[in-house]
């Protein structure tokens, strides 16, 4: 990985390198402010270079209707409507601890 992860105003850019980190570190924290910063960048290259999987973490069946409407989003790769909804916080949670994401094919990390 990097030695010094590349910020803008205190947010760490979406980049590939950055995106790796939080996702392996489940930081919603840091996903909130990369969002919050970057939202179209974020969720475009999260999308880019990553696929999302469900992981064991997953139960639609208790999530609140919110959560079901992101988890479906992100399963259906609408960055689109993830984009409109991307300043709720709920947006990184359903990210980090709903799903794996894996890299994309050609994509070295």
């Amino acid at each position: 990985m990097m030695e010094e992860m590349a910020e803008y105003h205190g947010a760490l850019l979406p980049t590939l390198d950055n995106l790796c980190v939080v996702l392996e570190n489940c930081d919603v924290d840091a996903l909130v402010d990369m969002i919050d910063f970057h939202p179209n960048d974020t969720l475009t290259n999260l999308f880019k270079y990553f696929k999302p999987e469900v992981n064991k973490y997953f139960k639609q069946d208790q999530f609140s209707s919110k959560e079901n409407d992101i988890a479906r989003m992100i399963q259906d790769n609408d960055v689109a409507a993830l984009i409109d909804t991307a300043y709720d916080s709920t947006v990184s949670e359903v990210l980090c601890y709903y799903f794996d994401w894996i890299a994309r094919e050609g994509v070295a990390v």
